[in-house]
């Protein structure tokens, strides 16, 4: 069985939000997003980090994020065109 490990995009507001590229390496996530019907501001939901580590996040609302108990975060993102969003 084949083990997935790495930062996860687990949930997204869909169609509010489109997803064009979501890869990560283990370590980091790198997404690209795209507004699914003009501007919106939206959560994303990310799971399979180190519970209780802060991240850095790019291109979201805030810079830092820490990690649940669960390995869970929330990242709130401005969507106004393609976008690009780092966590790491």
């Amino acid at each position: 069985m084949v083990r997935r490990q790495g930062p996860r995009l687990a949930e997204v507001a869909y169609p509010d939000v489109q997803v064009a590229r979501a890869v990560t390496d283990g370590r980091a996530l790198d997404l690209v997003l795209r507004p699914g019907d003009g501007p919106v501001r939206t959560t994303l939901a990310v799971d399979r980090l180190v519970p209780g580590r802060t991240y850095t996040s790019l291109g979201t609302a805030t810079d830092t994020v820490t990690a649940d108990e669960h390995g869970r975060a929330l990242l709130e993102v401005d969507l106004g065109d393609r976008h690009e969003v780092r966590l790491h």
